[in-house]
């Protein structure tokens, strides 16, 4: 069928036959991408308008389209070039840039028009990616887009950390592995799945970045188009410069650098004898420009070492002999001597080789040197891991115990195992897989005895990493049960009766066994699960208190399981289908416990229910949550109390979310019952909190919206000058935080409010910079970066009469914006104190923050800042490194929780080992008393052990007699106060952890 357009479809196709019959030509086996069309923009929106007059008379599969399928093809592609999303909404995307409506039999047949050019002019084929298999019909136009607009940014952002990583460009698989490895931290399945071609990675990064060596194999044009749209983006142009200056440095000439050197342990006999200190192994041209003048006749000294080594031998891998320390390993144990004297010469060099101190070391489990291992480094899940500790009262109990000297304990640590990750992860250090398979789905081989364990019924799930892999599964008595074999990438299953089997693996020269035991299904020793706190109530779940924990002596990963309700026999809900890692917790952030609190809200005044849970090859459990036992009882729709016997309690009293104090006065007349409020009966004080109730409207109106305003601290037990004193807020707190609410939009409003009303708790007790320390989230560990950027803006580094003047809130932007260009430029900070380290960097960061800033000025509609060009010198950036690096060490609880025994036995406490019960054994050891006087203390354990429930358990506080003058009490002793905080902040990170 002719249409009146139809000629102008065909000079297009016509005009683009010759482009890709020329460009086929002149690839040989490299593939022609159908957006190499050569067309003007005005162009492709005219032949896109034209393609979708078509597809609106015929369907694409219709044979009128002959003569004009690469024009249908183009149309598409440009639509996949400028697609940026899943995969989920791009068909909808082409429907509204064409006018159309295409089915899905419209898009299997643009997917074979696709195929059919293909193989006609070479065009590029998809990948057989987890994405591009997922997504057939969309991958053709996708890929035929080469490099579409999705994929721009965290290209450039990856560049630019590979080549700030000391990658060079030249290097193709070395760029391009490290590109996967960043692509995969970024979750950015587009950028991974588009790097599947190598070598189109590798040639469009040196043709945006070094265009002086080539446009690669593809159109220049393309280049051009690609480069101009990288510039439309503000960060993606930022990150474009930065990865070209990059490139511009890596070619300048250099003095060789020189590797610092590398601590090492000694084994012989499987017992650790001693430690080494290795050195870097130069090649000759650089030990050549190295050793010049006096240099070559010096010699080398370690601390703890017998004798010293010629330089020119420890630069060519010599090793030093540390003997047996008794004490951590130094940052500085190296010295320059000559003749016996030593020299203060050549610091850059000594600086350069002075090793970075570990306590982590890599063992193959034979006798021999063996290295440490640095932050950074991936370690093989094969490998065997030993841990050296020089603190006696540090005893690790999860890990094996090795021989070793006398004031030094050696651990071997297995990289597969939950514990040893956290240890590692506090090192820098992960685990990386290089097993001919990986298990999934059910657990983990431990390394350390190559037994794998995991219960009946739950079925493992092996992933082929080998090119080609035999596997076969023999029974305790020898026979085969099952065997195969398998490329990369495919998945088989075990699934067996209990009982003993091995699993040989053979993957070209590399045969491996593993022991199989499958236990049968129990409720032993070996696994629990139960519900924290024991004896837990509806009003725990309702207050994001209650966690369903489960342990077990052996890791399961993805557990399979079902959780529902039931009252009275009968169930609540259709079956909530879960995944988890045990060991692993279920709490108030997961979306299992969010509706079982749902659900348990539902019920008028919160009927007693029953949890159920049911876990894939471990059985069914159960838990009844009764709700907690109120003398008084309250009455929703007379808004009102009545006690056991009936009787109504007069007077009430209440708050709300604009003034949530709970003042002295009636606020009954006053509060609007159409936001959430907060209503206690008139009875004594704890009695009344313990009546507490929180109401909320089911949906927030139009108009209606309030939200929590800051509250102030109080030190002033009854309040001065009519201000509210520290018992209002702290009844408050307590009120809001264990009240029962109406519905999820009560639970939810009352957790804001009684976590504003914390953060003035925690001022209360603790001080403002504490409270400030707190919010920041760099009380355990601060970040360097963040350091740096408060250290530029206090000393006007990036600050003061050469820079725009801000306002108080920009200013707080700079500092945000200052903290992620850093981090973005300098991978690691310490580098850049070494000799002969460049800080431009660092200066173009300062000048990208303000280029936000300006843009922010520019949405809004203000004046703009004229474009910066700052430069600040080398010893100014040295000594702003060098102390935001000191800074960042610190923790910032540290000098604000005195003594420092104190601080010692708190920051050294293994929180996630011991109950509320351990925390306020070792909080009683390390408390200093404000009377200091023989059988008087001011505070004991008692005031200790209700100033952590508070924290941790606020409704065991309104169980306990005297709870309010032991807080009072405690509200006098800043010092006791800061440690009970800190050892409950602690708890909840390793609850959160676990």
């Amino acid at each position: 069928m002719q249409t009146p357009f139809s000629q102008e479809l065909a000079d297009f196709d016509a005009k683009l036959r010759e482009q890709y019959r020329r460009l086929k030509s002149a690839r040989g086996t490299d593939p022609v991408f159908i957006i190499e069309h050569g067309l003007e923009a005005q162009e492709i929106l005219e032949l896109q308008a034209l393609v979708g007059r078509k597809l609106r008379l015929l369907r694409p599969g219709s044979a009128a389209w002959i003569g004009n399928h690469l024009s249908l093809a183009l149309a598409i592609t440009e639509v996949g070039y400028r697609y940026q999303g899943t995969g989920t909404d791009f068909w909808p995307k082409v429907d509204e840039t064409l006018g159309v409506s295409l089915g899905h039999s419209d898009r299997t047949d643009i997917s074979e028009l696709f195929s059919r050019l293909a193989q006609q002019y070479g065009f590029a084929t998809p990948s057989r990616s987890d994405w591009a298999v997922a997504y057939n019909h969309i991958a053709w136009p996708i890929r035929n887009a080469l490099a579409p607009l999705e994929i721009h940014k965290p290209l450039l952002v990856a560049l630019g950390k590979v080549l700030a990583s000391g990658t060079p460009l030249r290097e193709d698989e070395l760029l391009i592995s490290k590109l996967v490895s960043i692509a995969d931290g970024l979750w950015s399945r587009r950028l991974r799945d588009w790097l599947e071609d190598n070598r189109l990675a590798v040639e469009l990064s040196k043709a945006l970045l070094a265009p002086d060596e080539g446009q690669g194999w593809f159109e220049p044009s393309v280049v051009a188009r690609i480069g101009n749209d990288l510039r439309k983006d503000p960060d993606a142009a930022i990150a474009l410069r930065r990865a070209k200056r990059l490139v511009s440095k890596e070619r300048r000439p250099s003095s060789p650098s020189v590797e610092a050197s590398r601590y090492g342990i000694v084994i012989a006999d499987g017992q650790v004898t001693g430690l080494y200190l290795n050195g870097p192994l130069l090649s000759d041209a650089d030990l050549h420009h190295v050793m010049s003048g006096a240099l070559a006749s010096w010699e080398i000294e370690a601390e703890g070492a017998d004798q010293l080594q010629p330089i020119k031998s420890f630069l060519t891998g010599g090793v030093i002999h540390l003997g047996q320390p008794m004490k951590p390993l130094s940052t500085g144990p190296l010295s320059m001597r000559s003749y016996g004297e030593r020299l203060d010469d050549a610091p850059g060099l000594l600086k350069a080789l002075q090793p970075t101190p570990s306590s982590i070391f890599s063992w193959n489990g034979s006798d021999g040197l063996f290295p440490a291992v640095m932050a950074g480094q991936p370690i093989s899940s094969e490998s065997k891991v030993i841990y050296l500790n020089w603190d006696a009262a540090d005893r690790p109990l999860e890990y094996v115990q090795l021989p070793c000297w006398e004031g030094c304990s050696a651990y071997l640590v297995d990289p597969l195992n939950k514990a040893s990750n956290r240890l590692l992860q506090d090192f820098g250090l992960s685990a990386e897989d290089t097993a001919p398979i990986t298990f999934s789905s059910g657990t983990t081989i431990s390394n350390l005895s190559n037994v794998m364990t995991y219960v009946e019924g739950v079925p493992i799930y092996c992933r082929v990493n080998a090119q080609l892999l035999s596997a076969e599964v023999r029974n305790s008595e020898g026979i085969s049960v099952s065997s195969g074999r398998f490329e990369k990438g495919e998945v088989f299953r075990l699934d067996f009766p209990a009982g003993s089997y091995k699993l040989s693996l053979e993957a070209g020269d590399d045969v491996q066994d593993v022991n199989i035991s499958i236990v049968p299904q129990s409720r032993d020793a070996s696994f629990r699960i139960y519900v924290d706190p024991p004896s837990a109530t509806i009003d725990d779940l309702v207050s994001d208190t209650l966690s369903i924990v489960l342990r077990s002596e052996f890791a399961l990963h993805g557990i399979e399981g079902l959780a529902w309700i039931t009252r009275d026999g009968q169930t609540v809900n259709t079956p909530i289908p879960f995944k988890i890692d045990v060991p692993g917790r279920l709490d108030a952030s997961s979306t299992l416990i969010s509706e079982l609190k749902r659900l348990a809200l539902a019920s008028a005044n919160m009927a007693p229910i029953d949890i159920q849970i049911q876990l894939k090859g471990l059985g069914h459990y159960s838990w009844r949550l009764a709700r907690e036992f109120r003398r008084l009882t309250y009455l929703p729709n007379a808004r009102n109390w009545q006690d056991e016997h009936g009787n109504p309690v007069a007077g009430i009293r209440g708050a709300d979310i604009a003034a949530p104090l709970l003042l002295v006065d009636n606020l009954s007349a006053k509060t609007d019952y159409d936001i959430t409020s907060l209503w206690i009966p008139e009875a004594s004080p704890w009695e009344a909190i313990s009546s507490a109730v929180v109401e909320a409207p089911s949906v927030i109106r139009m108009g209606n919206h309030h939200s929590a305003d800051p509250v102030g601290s109080a030190r002033a037990v009854r309040g001065i000058n009519g201000s509210p004193g520290f018992i209002t807020l702290l009844s408050s707190y307590l009120a809001w935080r264990t009240a029962e609410p109406s519905n999820l939009m009560a639970s939810h409003q009352a957790g804001v409010i009684s976590g504003q009303l914390e953060k003035a708790l925690v001022e209360s007790f603790c001080g403002g910079e504490w409270r400030k320390i707190e919010n920041s989230g760099e009380g355990f560990h601060r970040n360097s970066y963040s350091e740096l950027s408060r250290i530029c803006i206090g000393r006007q580094i990036a600050t003061g009469k050469r820079f725009p003047q801000l306002n108080k809130a920009e200013n707080a932007t700079l500092h945000l914006e200052l903290t992620h260009s850093f981090s973005n430029v300098a991978p690691d900070l310490s580098a850049l104190l070494a000799d002969g380290a460049e800080f431009e960097e660092l200066d173009y960061a300062i000048n990208d923050a303000y280029a936000k800033l300006s843009r922010d000025r520019e949405s809004a509609g203000a004046a703009t800042f004229e474009e910066l060009d700052i430069f600040n010198d080398d010893k100014t950036w040295q000594k702003a490194i060098r102390d935001a690096v000191a800074a960042a060490k610190r923790p910032a609880f540290q000098p604000l929780l005195l003594p420092s025994s104190r601080w010692k036995t708190l920051s050294s406490l293994r929180y996630q080992n011991g109950g509320l019960d351990d925390v306020v054994e070792q909080l009683v050891a390390c408390h200093m008393d404000a009377l200091r006087s023989p059988g008087k203390q001011w505070i004991d354990s008692k005031e200790i052990r209700i100033g952590l429930q508070l924290w941790m358990s606020p409704r065991e506080v309104l169980k306990t007699s005297g709870s309010e003058e032991a807080l009072v009490k405690l509200l006098s002793d800043r010092q006791t106060s800061r440690a009970i905080r800190y050892a409950a902040l602690r708890i909840r990170a390793e609850k959160s952890r676990s």
